[in-house]
C-alpha cells in the first residue's frame, strides 16, 4: 500500500553560538543567584490498557473530520514534574517501534494534521524514525503519501516521542489516512544529563497554550541542537497535540543553563495533563569551533510608559575572529527563585570585530507583576564577514532639556564604493561611572550612495544619571 522505503537524512547546518553568563536583578547590586532547588520528579502514570498498535490499518479505520472543530475553552494542564516517563504496560504489545495514539484533524487553515506517540518496545536503539501517512478518499481511493521523522533522533528502550506531520496543501477529496512507522537500528545514544530545573504552564481564552521552564545539563558531555517536546493527552490519556522548541542556549557545556518558551496555538482537543522531555546530541567539533567568545559588560533597566521591563546593556567580542548573531536572553524570577518569564532578543550590531562593543535592549512586554529579578547570558558565533560597507559618523552633537530628554544630531557619510541601505544609528547613554544607562537605535529613511551623507536627528528619554554617550552607525549594501 506505500512506496518502497526511501531513507531521507536532512543535515542541518546551523550556526552554533557560545553563551557566557552575567546576571542582573532589579532590586540587587550584586550578580542575581541561579535557582539552586531543583523540584523533585513525580511519576504520571499512563492507563494500563493501551491501545492496539496501528501497524498498518485499513483506510476505512481512521476518517479526517470533514469540519475544522471550533476551538474549546481548554481546562489548565496539570504539569508533570519529570523528565521520567511513566510506565506503559506492554505485555500485549509486539517488540517493536509501535504506535501507541493519534490523532488527525483539519485545522482552521484547512490543513490536514496528524499527531501522536511513538513506544519503543524493543531492546535496541533505533533511529531515522519515520511516521508514514497514506491519505485516501472517501471510497478508500489512494490520494498521495506524506512522511515525517519523531521529535526524538534516538528512541531508547522503553522511550516514546511524539511526532507532528502538518499535509500543508491536502490533496481534494481527502477524508481518511493510515499510519505506520519505520526506523534503523542504531547502537548510538542520546546525549544524557540533560534535565529540566523548572517549568510551569498556561493556557490563555483562546485556547493557546505557553510552556516556559529552564534545563541544565548534568552530564558530562556537551550538548547542541537541544530541544524540549511535549505531548498533550486527554482525559482517556489519548493524544491530542504535540509540540516542541529549542532552548534559547545553542551548546550546553556540563552545568550550563538554558530558559526556554514553547508555544501552541489553538490547542486541539481537550488536554487535562501533558508530558514534556528534552534531548539533544553531542556537540562536535566544528560546532565548538565556531563559538564566539562574548561577554556582558555592563547591564541596567528601566521601566517604560507602557509598565513594561525594558532592561539595556553592553556586550564585547571577547574573541580574536569576527563575531555575529550576539543573542541575548534572560529568566525572569520572582522572590522565591520560580521562573516566571523568558525573554530574548538580539544585540545591535550585525558584525562585531574583536573587541567591539553592541548595545542591546530586551524588552519584556506585559511584565508579570510578580518578576523579581533575572539572570541573562550572550552568546555568539564566529565569522569571516566583516562590517558591510564603510558608514562614519561626522559632526555629532547632543543636547539634553530640563526633562532629561537627550537629543541627537550628527551626520552619515558613505566612505564606500557601494551604496548603503536599512541604515541604522545606534547610541548608548552612561553615567559617571561608564555604566549604560540606557541605549536606543534610529532608522534612516532611503539609500546613501556612495561618497554621499545624511542628516540625522532623534531624542531618547533618559534620567539625571546621563553623563556621556557613545553613537554606532552600520547599514546593508544596497543590491
Amino acid at each position: 500500500m506505500f512506496k518502497n522505503r526511501k531513507y531521507l537524512i536532512v543535515i542541518m547546518s546551523f550556526t552554533l553560538l557560545l553563551s557566557l553568563l552575567l546576571a542582573c536583578g532589579k532590586p540587587k547590586e550584586t550578580p542575581t543567584p541561579l535557582p539552586t532547588n531543583t523540584p523533585e520528579p513525580t511519576s504520571t502514570p499512563l492507563p494500563t490498557n493501551t491501545p492496539e498498535p496501528t501497524n498498518t490499518p485499513e483506510p476505512t479505520s481512521t476518517p479526517l473530520p470533514t469540519n475544522t472543530p471550533e476551538p474549546t475553552n481548554t481546562p489548565e494542564t496539570e504539569p508533570t514534574k519529570s523528565t521520567e516517563q511513566p510506565q506503559v504496560d506492554t505485555s500485549d504489545l509486539p517488540q517493536d517501534l509501535v504506535i501507541l495514539s493519534y490523532d488527525g484533524y483539519f485545522d482552521d487553515s484547512d490543513n490536514a494534521i496528524v499527531v501522536g506517540e511513538i513506544l519503543n518496545n524493543d531492546l535496541v536503539n533505533y533511529e531515522y524514525i519515520e511516521i508514514k501517512v497514506g491519505l485516501y478518499d472517501e471510497a478508500g481511493t489512494f490520494l498521495s503519501e506524506e512522511s515525517t521523522y519523531a521529535y526524538l533522533d534516538i528512541i531508547e528502550p522503553g522511550q516514546k516521542s511524539p511526532f507532528q506531520l502538518t499535509v500543508w496543501d491536502p490533496p481534494a477529496g481527502l477524508a481518511k489516512y493510515e499510519v505506520e512507522v519505520e526506523a534503523d537500528k542504531t547502537t548510538d545514544t542520546l546525549v544524557k544529563g540533560l534535565e529540566f530545573i523548572q517549568y510551569y504552564d498556561l493556557i490563555d481564552d483562546d485556547g493557546d497554550w505557553t510552556l516556559i521552564g529552564e534545563v541544565t545539563n548534568n552530564g558530562e558531555q556537551t550538548s547542541s541542537y537541544v530541544e524540549v517536546a511535549a505531548t498533550l493527552y486527554d482525559a482517556e490519556d489519548n493524544v491530542v497535540d504535540v509540540g516542541f522548541t529549542t532552548v534559547e542556549r545553542s551548546v550546553m557545556f556540563p552545568e550550563n543553563i538554558s530558559p526556554f518558551e514553547m508555544y501552541i496555538g489553538d490547542v486541539h482537543g481537550d488536554p487535562v495533563r501533558y508530558e514534556i522531555m528534552v534531548y539533544g546530541e553531542e556537540a562536535s567539533d566544528w560546532v565548538l569551533e565556531d563559538l564566539a567568545q562574548m561577554e556582558m559588560v555592563d547591564i541596567d533597566y528601566y521601566i517604560d510608559t507602557f509598565d513594561d521591563l525594558i532592561i539595556v546593556g553592553e556586550v564585547k567580542n571577547a574573541d580574536e575572529s569576527n563575531a555575529q548573531f550576539a543573542k541575548v536572553f534572560a529568566s525572569f524570577y520572582d522572590e522565591n527563585d520560580n521562573l516566571v518569564a523568558v525573554e530574548w532578543s538580539y544585540a545591535w550590531r550585525d558584525v562585531f570585530l574583536p573587541e567591539q562593543l553592541s548595545p542591546f535592549s530586551l524588552s519584556l512586554f506585559s511584565t508579570p507583576d510578580t518578576v523579581d529579578h533575572w539572570t541573562v547570558w550572550v552568546q555568539g558565533t564566529k565569522t569571516e564577514n566583516g562590517p558591510e560597507g564603510n558608514l562614519v559618523l561626522e559632526n555629532t552633537d547632543n543636547t539634553i532639556s530640563d526633562d532629561y530628554v537627550s537629543t541627537f544630531t550628527g551626520t552619515v557619510k558613505n566612505d564606500g564604493s557601494t551604496a548603503m541601505k536599512y541604515i541604522e544609528v545606534a547610541v548608548t547613554i552612561y553615567d559617571e561611572e561608564k555604566k549604560v544607562v540606557t541605549t536606543d537605535v534610529e532608522y534612516l529613511e532611503g539609500e546613501l550612495a556612495a561618497g554621499g551623507t545624511l542628516d540625522f536627528e532623534f531624542e531618547v528619554q533618559t534620567d539625571e544619571r546621563a553623563a556621556s554617550f557613545e553613537l554606532y552607525v552600520q547599514g546593508s549594501e544596497a543590491e
